[in-house]
């Protein structure tokens, strides 16, 4: 839990440059005030329930990588598997089930 309210702030601004959103919009379209979206990027701030979610959408992030962050590694794959098409996914797929199923 620590984990991820210290790095909450990190993800939500690298998200909003990502996005190539100022402060002044995304504070804007998550209905809160740009100086507190600034604390809460800064770590000076942790949002409520309601300010998490607003920015959430605001910003389309899945919330997996967010309430689960995983290693370097996993969060490489996230990465590569967000740039496949369902069709290479469904491959991937198939392949890791084929591994599990086999134990290799």
């Amino acid at each position: 839990m620590e984990r991820f309210l210290t790095q909450l702030g990190s993800i939500i601004k690298h998200a909003r440059i990502e996005e190539g959103l100022t402060q002044a919009k995304l504070a804007e379209k998550a209905g809160i005030s740009t100086r507190y979206l600034s604390d809460i990027e800064n770590k000076n701030e942790i949002p409520s329930l309601k300010v998490f979610i607003s920015l959430i959408l605001a910003l389309r992030l899945p919330l997996d990588p967010i309430l689960y962050p995983g290693t370097e590694a996993t969060d490489e794959l996230l990465r590569l598997f967000s740039q496949c098409d369902d069709k290479q996914l469904a491959v991937i797929t198939a392949m890791t089930e084929t591994m599990i199923d086999i134990n290799f």
